[in-house]
């Protein structure tokens, strides 16, 4: 199964135009110094003309089942999963700020690894070392991606200046529903 896809809403400047709203609105410019991972009330984006209508090409807005607002700052490294508890798998990421050089790696467990569940209220999550997986790819988030949350990944930040993105965390079923997916 494919982890990422990039996906083409025909509009170059959609980072720059999200960018752009959130930089215009105090309580989301104040994020990119913020912690790490954000959870932000949908009706916060619903007067983001550009970002709902980049929502509405791959499902509907009420397939959302929240937005997370990343913050990747250098040397910030968690090797992780998304829970199986979740009720979703699929996220489409954008780009706000990003940095040269700066990646999610993709990895597969090394055969006989299992990761370490922490309990979360939101499901929790499931975390890995290094000498426990392998990585098989690399996503330089240099434009939308639709990402296989429940892949194990980790953001690779060398730089010295914050990666900030946001999450859209999709609740549809995008394997059957829009078959953007191969297995």
């Amino acid at each position: 199964m494919k982890n990422f896809i990039p996906i083409d809403f025909q509009d170059s400047k959609l980072s720059d135009k999200i960018a752009k709203y959130i930089t215009e609105h105090a309580s989301f410019s104040t994020y990119i110094k913020a912690s790490p991972l954000i959870v932000v009330d949908l009706t916060s984006y619903e007067n983001c003309r550009p970002l709902v209508d980049a929502v509405n090409q791959i499902c509907s807005w009420q397939d959302i089942n929240y937005i997370l607002f990343l913050n990747a700052r250098p040397g910030l490294e968690i090797i992780h999963q998304d829970s199986a508890e979740h009720e979703y798998y699929w996220a489409l990421n954008i780009p706000i700020l990003n940095c040269k050089d700066t990646y999610t790696s993709i990895y597969d467990p090394l055969p006989g690894e299992q990761g370490i569940t922490v309990s979360k209220d939101d499901g929790g999550y499931i975390l890995w070392q290094k000498n426990q997986v392998k990585e098989i790819d690399r996503m330089y988030l240099t434009q939308p991606m639709i990402f296989n949350i429940a892949s194990i990944h980790c953001i690779h930040n060398s730089s010295d200046q914050p990666r900030v993105s946001i999450s859209i965390r999709m609740k549809c079923d995008l394997l059957e529903k829009y078959k953007l997916m191969q297995r």
